[in-house]
């Protein structure tokens, strides 16, 4: 067989080759149009106990999980220390935390066993400091010392401003509160 001979087989088989390509891309595009004209929209579910995203290092920034039969949604920093957090506790009432950069809760917001909001603004070791929530449907304000002992107390009772300051036995050493005039 001649050289000339053998090129043209050959541009021959390189022409057909392009052109079942060609065909076999344009059937499985007919195919995959076939088989999803054939599908009814719905939803469409995905189910798992837990998702983690993570970054380009590797790391978890965000986790959907659901832990102890309790949902939470939770927030990582560029440390892998978890700063934010919202859950349902065993009670199925919802809380809300900030934490530090060492992972410790410094703010909460949650739902007393009474169904009545709460804010607490804790110390660099977890303890509450301030809180501000309702108590039977009135107002309530607190500030607690380093013993986690409240010393000032803030609140409405039946409508009235009252105000205490406690000493540090724990015992009320000021209490003012407003009269009906």
């Amino acid at each position: 067989m001649t050289d000339d001979r053998l090129r043209e087989r050959l541009d021959r088989l390189e022409r057909d080759n392009r052109r079942l390509k060609r065909v076999g891309v344009v059937i499985g595009v007919l195919l995959m149009a076939a088989l999803g004209m054939g599908q009814t929209p719905g939803k469409r579910v995905i189910t798992a106990n837990e998702f983690v995203l993570i970054d380009g290092k590797g790391e978890h920034r965000m986790v959907l999980a659901v832990k102890e039969e309790q949902p939470a949604f939770a927030l990582y920093d560029g440390h892998g220390q978890r700063r934010a957090l919202l859950t349902l506790d065993e009670d199925g009432r919802p809380a809300f935390a900030l934490a530090d950069a060492n992972g410790e809760a410094r703010l909460s917001l949650g739902l007393s066993h009474g169904g009545e909001p709460r804010l607490s603004l804790l110390d660099a070791t977890g303890h509450l400091q301030l809180g501000l929530g309702m108590v039977i449907g009135e107002p309530h304000f607190w500030m607690c010392d380093a013993d986690r002992e409240v010393r000032v107390r803030l609140l409405l009772s039946a409508g009235k401003p009252e105000l205490t300051m406690y000493g540090a036995e724990g015992r009320a050493h000021v209490w003012i509160k407003a009269d009906n005039d």
